[in-house]
C-alpha cells in the first residue's frame, strides 16, 4: 500500500524543483546583464582610448572587442567564455546606455567590485593604430616603417601621391595640410590618440623611447645622438644630389663616397650595432642610407667589411626579415618623382 504522505509530497518536490531552476537561470541572466552593463563601462571609461567613429564593420568590431579582452602575452580570456559571446551586445559601433537609473545599490556595487578583480586582473587600455602619413616613396619615412615594423606596433601607413611632370602636383597634401591641427604641417607626420609628431627623428625618437631604443648609459646616448645628426647630414648630401646636381656633380660626389663611409666603418669597428650591443633607433636610419647607397653604387661598399655584415644583421632580424617578404614593403621608388635620381619604381 502506497503511503498517500509521500504522494501528496511529490508534487511538492517538483514545484520546487522549478522554482529553483527558474531562480538559478534567472540570477545567471541578470548576472550576464551586469557584466554587459559593466564592461561597457570599462570600453567607454576615461582610461580606455577607443574612436567609435573609425569605419569599420560590425563583424570586426566584436573580433576586436574579443581579442582586446585576452590577457596580454598568452592569449587567456580575461572574461569567460560564455561572456566572450555577448560581445555584439557591448559594440563600440552601438550608442552608449543612458538610463538615468544607476546600479548603486550597495550590493551591486558589492557585486560590480568582485567581478572587476576578475575582469580587471589586468587594466584594459587600448589605443586605435598609429598613422604614419608621407608621400608614397621611401624618401624620410622608411627608416619610421622599419621601426614600427621591429616594435610590433600597429599603423597605418598613409601614403600621398605626387602628379605627374610637368607640374608634379601636390594639392593632395597642400589643400589639407593647414586643416589637421598641426603646429608645423609637414610630411612625414605621426598621429598617435591626441598626439601629432612631425620631423622624422622627433617621430622617431618618439616610437624609440617607448621601447628604450634611445641608449640608457651615457655613452651609448652619447653615440645615439652623434649617429643621428651625422646621419642627417649624410643624408642632405645624398638628397641634394638626387634631386637638384645629379648630372653635374654625381662624379665628385662618387669620390667623396670612399671617405665618408670610412668614417662611418670606423665608427661602428667590431660592435653589432652603431651604439653598442643593442639596437637603437638610429641603426634603423643608418640601414636606410647604406641601402640607398647601395642601390646607387652596386660597389661602394665593398671595402667595408663590417658596414655589409651590418645589413646583412639588420635584414635578418625575425620582424624586419618578415615586413621586407610581405607586400607592404616599399622596395621603390627612394624619391620622389621630380628627382633626378631614385624617383622611378623600379620592378
Amino acid at each position: 500500500m502506497i503511503d498517500s504522505s509521500v504522494s501528496r509530497s511529490r508534487p511538492k518536490q517538483s514545484h520546487v524543483f522549478s522554482a529553483l531552476t527558474l531562480l538559478f537561470f534567472c540570477t545567471q541572466l541578470s548576472l550576464s546583464l551586469i557584466y554587459i552593463f559593466y564592461v561597457r563601462e570599462l570600453i567607454y571609461g576615461p582610461d580606455i582610448f577607443i574612436h567609435a567613429h573609425t569605419p569599420c564593420s560590425p563583424h570586426s568590431d566584436n573580433e576586436n572587442i574579443k581579442n582586446r579582452f585576452r590577457a596580454p602575452g598568452c592569449g587567456r580570456p580575461v572574461l569567460p567564455a560564455h561572456l566572450l559571446r555577448l560581445t555584439p551586445f557591448i559594440s563600440p559601433r552601438r550608442p552608449r546606455f543612458t538610463s538615468p537609473h544607476r546600479l548603486s545599490s550597495p550590493s551591486v556595487q558589492r557585486l560590480l567590485s568582485s567581478f572587476s578583480s576578475h575582469i580587471c586582473s589586468q587594466k584594459i587600455v587600448f589605443r586605435m593604430p598609429m598613422e604614419l602619413a608621407y608621400w608614397d616613396i621611401r624618401g624620410l619615412a622608411q627608416p619610421i616603417r622599419l621601426l614600427l615594423e621591429y616594435t610590433g606596433t600597429e599603423y597605418t601607413d598613409k601614403l600621398y601621391s605626387c602628379g605627374e611632370a610637368p607640374d608634379y602636383d601636390k594639392s593632395c597634401w597642400f589643400d589639407i595640410k593647414e586643416k589637421l591641427g598641426m603646429d608645423f604641417p609637414n610630411l612625414p607626420y605621426l598621429i598617435d590618440g591626441d598626439r601629432k609628431i612631425v620631423q622624422s627623428n622627433a617621430i622617431m625618437r618618439y616610437i624609440a623611447r617607448k621601447h628604450n631604443m634611445c641608449g640608457e648609459k651615457e655613452d651609448e646616448i652619447i653615440r645615439v645622438d652623434l649617429m643621428e645628426n651625422q646621419s642627417m647630414d649624410f643624408r642632405n648630401d645624398f638628397v641634394m644630389l638626387c634631386y637638384v646636381g645629379y648630372d653635374t656633380q654625381k662624379e665628385a660626389y662618387l669620390k667623396k663616397l670612399p671617405g665618408k663611409l670610412q668614417q662611418f666603418s670606423c665608427f661602428l669597428g667590431s660592435r653589432n650595432w652603431f651604439a653598442g650591443d643593442k639596437i637603437m633607433f638610429v641603426d634603423f636610419i643608418m640601414y636606410e642610407l647604406l641601402d640607398q647607397h647601395r642601390m646607387f653604387d652596386s660597389k661602394c661598399l665593398d671595402a667595408f667589411d663590417n658596414l655589409k655584415k651590418f645589413l646583412d644583421r639588420f635584414e635578418a632580424l625575425e620582424k624586419i626579415a618578415a615586413y621586407m617578404k610581405s607586400p607592404r614593403f616599399m622596395k621603390s621608388p627612394v624619391n620622389n618623382k621630380m628627382a633626378k635620381w631614385g624617383g622611378k619604381k623600379l620592378e
